[in-house]
């Protein structure tokens, strides 16, 4: 079968040099599968949006942040896609795929997707990146 993703493609801090194995085993589980079957039913190449995927603590403080992204994969995990074809359906397979929240960034042109919620939520961010609620799916 053929894999689309790299686990590198997950990774977007240049430092991090060593990556825990229950990190990779998490992207290899909730995210490269997931985002394997979405890309085989699109067709057309899916992309992990630069500075998505598996952040270090430091990495997130580095840039002013308190450290508890999704991202740092103290959960699940995060990932941030993009396509340049068929967004539309590309958003619509996210939320209704595994991942319980969905964020469009409309003035980024990438969707966020991770596991922080008990239920399903889609949100659309606005140009100061503050999500705002759009409803919930069953």
């Amino acid at each position: 079968m053929k894999q689309y993703f790299d686990i590198t493609e997950f990774i977007i801090d240049p430092a991090a040099t060593v990556i825990p194995i229950q990190v990779v085993q998490k992207i290899d589980a909730f995210h490269r599968s997931v985002l394997h079957d979405i890309r085989s039913d699109l067709g057309v190449p899916v992309i992990i949006s630069k500075y998505s995927g598996y952040r270090t603590i430091d990495w997130e403080k580095s840039r002013g942040r308190d450290g508890t992204s999704q991202h740092t994969f103290n959960g699940k995990g995060a990932v941030d896609v993009r396509s340049n074809k068929r967004f539309e359906q590309l958003l619509e397979l996210l939320i209704h795929s595994a991942y319980m929240r969905v964020c469009y960034y409309p003035c980024l042109g990438h969707i966020h997707c991770d596991y922080a919620s008990s239920t399903k939520q889609y949100f659309v961010a606005d140009r100061n990146k503050e999500w705002h609620f759009k409803y919930y799916r069953n």
